[in-house]
């Protein structure tokens, strides 16, 4: 018996072992359970008729090998992915064994394992891996095979998390062709491509082409995959960024609000997209000065940066000096003053005094101390955090800018009382 195998039989109850049931009906179980997506009760029973089947036939019979097949697919499904490569990298020797080494089913659990490493956030062995498999594809299965365009919009898609956009334009523009040609112009694979694209576009400052991109396909998702689908919602919340870096604000709040319940419903709170969606509408809105109708949705971010990054992640922190901000502009003083005497000791414990987050939270309470009258200590606070700023930011930075614009405009207010108070024509 091979390692693995003696391995996994010590996880099972000795008893599932011995004279456990091998024929076609329990592989046909296991597969009726992923169908219904009972996922762990396919992988315990995918698990013992593997360990079944192996002491019956051996490890690289090919009745032991198809229900190792059904263990992987539903380890993936329970989103285990360390365990579905350790899995694949045991099985997929004995797949070469027993079908051949570029055979289409060993060749499509090559790529199940890169889909496994890119779970784990392994995206540079996956993209090495995905560069070997291509060609092989190409070469066994051809160039236009649906294996071989999965693995290559699969790496394209790599790229891009990788920030690589200049490479993954050039394969997607490579591979659109194939993809029409195999799925057909509008088909879910194209569309998939399309959007992709899009991002790719996005990364590299393309906003405009992007953004035709994305308004051409983007319907075309929704009618394919539903409003619910995650890939779908990621395109969205990318389209929405595309929208406010070129200015369209209203825009941005539009697409933001029809957004924001759909990635909280399907994603959850604390889902990076439903995040970054939500920080999107709060910039949208600001840059209208409509940020005071913000708070909500700041409450929000706050609660679900919280719980994915964790209460000293600078978007955390971000999203609680906001919150300060958006009591500010609705004129609680009182509460504003009141967050930032609470984010103000976590921005210097965690950054340090001189980090520009740092520097703009005390800006922030600056501005404070000036709309509650307290103009000495707001100049005696902006005297101090200029010199910083210019030091660590540069004189030209804007926040250097606007910390010395506000330390102007207190110095001609209080001249303006001074001349008020002698009389002074102003």
């Amino acid at each position: 018996m091979k390692p693995f195998l003696a391995l996994t039989c010590l996880l099972l109850v000795s008893t599932h072992c011995l004279g456990a049931d091998t024929s076609p009906q329990a592989y046909e179980t296991v597969v009726a359970l992923l169908e219904r997506g009972k996922y762990e009760e396919a992988e315990l029973a995918a698990r013992e008729l593997t360990v079944a089947r192996g002491q019956a036939y051996g490890d690289a019979d090919k009745r032991t090998l198809e229900a190792w097949i059904q263990l992987v697919k539903s380890l993936a499904l329970l989103k285990r992915g360390d365990e579905a490569e350790a899995q694949l990298r045991a099985l997929l020797p004995l797949m070469s064994q027993a079908y051949g080494a570029e055979h289409r089913l060993t060749l499509l659990h090559q790529f199940h394992l890169i889909l496994a490493l890119s779970s784990q956030y392994k995206t540079a062995e996956a993209v090495e891996m995905s560069r070997t498999l291509i060609p092989v594809q190409a070469r066994v299965l051809g160039a236009a095979d649906k294996d071989t365009l999965q693995t290559c919009k699969n790496l394209a898609f790599m790229l891009v998390l990788q920030n690589k956009a200049v490479e993954a334009e050039t394969q997607l523009r490579e591979l659109l062709p194939r993809m029409v040609r195999t799925h057909g112009e509008k088909g879910a694979e194209t569309i998939r491509c399309q959007t992709l694209l899009a991002h790719a576009l996005r990364q590299q400052g393309k906003n405009a082409e992007a953004e035709k991109t994305y308004r051409q396909w983007l319907p075309l998702s929704v009618r394919e995959f539903g409003t619910a689908d995650q890939e779908t919602l990621i395109a969205r919340c990318n389209y929405a960024q595309t929208l406010l870096e070129q200015g369209k604000t209203a825009d941005t709040e539009q697409e933001c609000r029809q957004l924001m319940p759909a990635c909280e419903s399907t994603l959850g709170l604390a889902h990076e997209c439903t995040l970054r969606t939500l920080t999107f509408y709060l910039r949208s809105m600001a840059m209208q000065h409509k940020g005071a109708k913000g708070e909500d949705a700041c409450r929000r971010l706050i609660a679900g940066s919280t719980q994915a990054k964790g209460p000293d992640n600078v978007d955390t922190l971000e999203a609680r000096k906001t919150l300060g901000i958006i009591f500010l502009q609705q004129g609680r003083l009182e509460e504003a003053g009141g967050e930032y005497s609470k984010v103000m000791p976590d921005f210097l414990r965690v950054f340090g005094p001189e980090h520009r987050e740092t520097l703009r939270c005390q800006i922030c309470i600056i501005e404070l101390l000036a709309m509650q009258g307290k103009k000495a200590e707001a100049e005696e606070l902006c005297r101090s955090l200029i010199p910083i700023s210019t030091r660590v930011l540069g004189p030209g930075d804007t926040d250097t800018l606007t910390a010395r614009k506000i330390l102007a405009d207190l110095l001609k207010g209080e001249a303006k009382k001074e001349r008020q108070k002698s009389g002074s024509p102003g």
